[in-house]
């Protein structure tokens, strides 16, 4: 099995760093004193006043180092004279993010969602003013949900940063989903949890608790990842949740169950059989229903003859409820649970699967598609004999330390059509203080771009 790992361990570290960053160039300041630009950005996750200052709890929020550079790049953005809108392509606001034990809406039984979006409101008093500077400049801001914020909608927003300072843009879309369609419609943007298994909104595994519920197991999956990057715990399993990993994988189920243990693997927590069916994991305020669960009520635990004994996501692993999930979430080309599985875990996966979602298909109108969710910043070409579109992650704002040493953070795009002849250029930039100084990562062209 150690061997197995391994292998696993090597191949994930190649498919997510396996890329080359180029930081030999800058913004030029050559653009026209025109707004024309639009500028994305991703994965920001703004916490509470918890999560950034550790007021009870550590801190554990992914965005407290950087924010102060945020607010500076938001201003930066302000202050132009070229940028056009700003688009935040999901995972603005923070709600999945605290260990298991913790209430994501406030330490109190009482606290509410509202409590939350005050708390996180105070915690970024930076940020949030700047957002409305951008407003204020006449610049557009616009928003579409990702996973870990896919509860918030356009009252949300404007409880945090004033009325329609940011729109939302999640009309004709599933919920906890949404998109925006810019440059005539040959430019779309959205966060890409939707084509994740343990991350697309997910409102039929918990209908019987509640029938409103869309949060899937990924929040879980965040509230583990926390315990284990808080307490910093190791693994010391007493429970039998299996041997094999990817041995045996032609049921459904067994690659589901291999995820789960390759979850714990990577983020362990000091679990024990008695702990294991201990009451401990907080749920009630995004799931809603009252009352603590454990961890087997939660993941499956069984190899081989596989019986679904959980209270929560039960039957989340059958092939047709995925595809009703699917259906649901208006995925264009169906995934297999596979597929979607790889699709969370590798980067390079998920490009590729966004690409082959709404860039091959012949029916296709997007030119340009840009995505977020993975953390990872990519732009390449899409090129065949019939056309030459574009791809591009916009990477994240999150803490440095939450990423590998080679992945860029603080990174955004920048579309810049040009009318004269057609093409629109888009830029990879890593922010260096301000945005004339930003590091360029990589840059390519769209041609017969017809605005």
């Amino acid at each position: 099995m150690e061997k197995t790992l391994l292998k696993l361990s090597f191949a994930i570290f190649v498919l997510l760093f396996g890329c080359s960053f180029h930081g030999d160039f800058t913004l030029s300041n050559t653009f026209e004193n025109r707004r024309n630009a639009t500028v994305v950005i991703s994965d920001i996750h703004m916490g509470d006043e918890r999560a950034c200052s550790g007021t009870i709890h550590k801190p554990y929020g992914w965005l407290v180092e950087n924010r102060k550079e945020l607010a500076n790049f938001l201003n930066c953005i302000a202050s132009s004279e070229w940028i056009k809108e700003l688009v935040i392509a999901g995972d603005l606001v923070d709600e999945w993010v605290a260990p298991v034990n913790v209430r994501v809406w406030g330490d109190n039984i009482e606290d509410n969602e509202n409590t939350f979006l005050d708390s996180v409101c105070r915690a970024n008093e930076n940020i949030v003013k700047a957002f409305r500077n951008i407003k204020n400049a006449g610049i557009e801001i616009y928003y579409t949900p990702g996973n870990h914020d896919m509860l918030l909608n356009q009252e949300k927003l404007n409880r945090i940063f004033g009325t329609d300072v940011i729109t939302c843009k999640n009309q004709n879309d599933a919920a906890g989903l949404g998109f925006y369609l810019t440059q005539n419609g040959l430019t779309r943007i959205e966060h890409g949890h939707r084509l994740d298994f343990f991350n697309a909104p997910d409102c039929i595994s918990n209908a019987g608790i509640n029938e409103n519920s869309i949060i899937p197991p990924g929040f879980i999956v965040s509230k583990i990842a926390s315990s284990s990057d808080l307490n910093k715990s190791r693994m010391s399993f007493g429970y039998n949740v299996g041997t094999k990993w990817f041995d045996a994988l032609y049921r459904d189920y067994d690659l589901y169950l291999a995820a789960w243990k390759l979850i714990l693997y990577n983020k362990p927590n000091s679990i024990d059989e008695k702990d294991w069916n201990k009451k401990i994991i907080h749920t009630d305020d995004l799931i809603q229903r009252p009352g603590l669960y454990s961890y087997s009520d939660i993941i499956p635990t069984f190899w081989g003859n596989f019986k679904d004994s959980r209270v929560l996501y039960k039957d989340t692993y059958k092939t047709s409820e995925w595809n009703l999930r699917q259906e649901i979430n208006n995925v264009p080309i169906k995934l297999s649970i596979r597929e979607a599985l790889f699709t969370g875990v590798f980067p390079s996966y998920f490009d590729d699967t966004a690409i082959a979602e709404y860039l091959l298909p012949q029916t296709s109108r997007q030119k340009i598609l840009i995505m977020g969710h993975t953390h990872f910043p990519v732009l390449k070409i899409v090129q065949n004999s019939e056309y030459r579109k574009i791809y591009a992650n916009a990477g994240s704002w999150i803490d440095k330390k939450w990423l590998d040493k080679k992945t860029p953070d603080k990174t955004f795009i920048v579309i810049t059509p040009d009318e004269t002849d057609k093409t629109c250029r888009v830029d990879l930039y890593q922010f260096n203080g301000t945005i004339e100084n930003s590091v360029l990562i990589n840059t390519v062209v769209a041609e017969d771009f017809q605005l």
